[in-house]
Formats: C-alpha cells, sequence, structure tokens
C-alpha cells in the first residue's frame, strides 16, 4: 500500500505531466518538428493515463481496506 507521501508525489506528476501536455505546443515555438511534437503528445498521454490509473487502483485498495 502506498504511502500518503508516494500518494502526494503521484499527484504532483499528474499535475506535471497535464501542465506539460497543455503547454507542449507554446513551448515549441517551431524549432521542433511536428512529428516530434505528436510523439512527446503520445507519450505523455501514456504517462498521464498510467498515473491516473495507478492513482485508481490506490484508491481502490484503500477503499478495499478500509471496508
Amino acid at each position: 500500500m502506498a504511502t500518503n507521501d508516494q500518494e502526494n508525489r503521484l499527484e504532483n506528476i499528474i499535475g506535471w505531466v497535464r501542465t506539460a501536455k497543455e503547454t507542449l505546443p507554446s513551448i515549441n515555438d517551431g524549432q521542433v518538428t511536428s512529428d516530434r511534437i505528436s510523439a512527446m503528445s503520445a507519450l505523455l498521454d501514456r504517462l498521464y493515463q498510467r498515473a491516473v490509473g495507478l492513482r485508481a487502483r490506490l484508491a481502490a485498495e484503500r477503499d478495499r481496506r478500509a471496508a
């Protein structure tokens, strides 16, 4: 089971990935090719989905233990 510190870190990671995904087009400034931006965007999507999935599993585990 994850500690509170680990869960807090996971929440920070989710926030960072979400922010990176939202700001990716604006930080490009034409210096990175569109296919590279697309690949980075896909990677950020996968990271975000996995982190959110982990958060859901941790919450379900916590709920099971509390019941």
